[in-house]
């Protein structure tokens, strides 16, 4: 099975997710994360990558710009039409929001967390 998280901060994600990824990876699953560019931290991307493939995002975490918001949505649609993840986790708003809508216009099933 694929499971994709669709995160708004790389170190939030590292901090309170790694677990729950490194779980399903341990039960052989791929786990691929998306995480805005923007909050990249070296030490925390390569740490992730030694169980999860780790795909950067054109997100803007605190922007509230919604032509920003109708890229990024169809960023994600297109990224989940290449990988086919089986589910997808999303934490915080804008994946809640953004990442849910390309899942189920997709067929993929989705658990938003906020």
């Amino acid at each position: 099975m694929k499971i994709v998280f669709c995160n708004n901060n790389m170190s939030g994600f590292y901090s309170f997710r790694k677990d729950i990824a490194r779980h399903f990876k341990d039960k052989g699953h791929d786990v691929v994360l998306l995480y805005p560019q923007s909050t990249e931290l070296a030490e925390y991307k390569k740490m992730l990558m030694s169980f999860c493939r780790c795909i950067p995002i054109s997100m803007h975490p605190n922007r509230q710009n919604i032509f920003d918001d109708f890229f990024l949505y169809r960023e994600i649609k297109s990224i989940f039409k290449k990988e086919s993840p089986d589910v997808v986790f999303n934490y915080t708003i804008k994946p809640n929001i953004y990442s849910a809508l390309a899942a189920q216009s997709l067929g993929i099933k989705v658990v938003d967390i906020s």
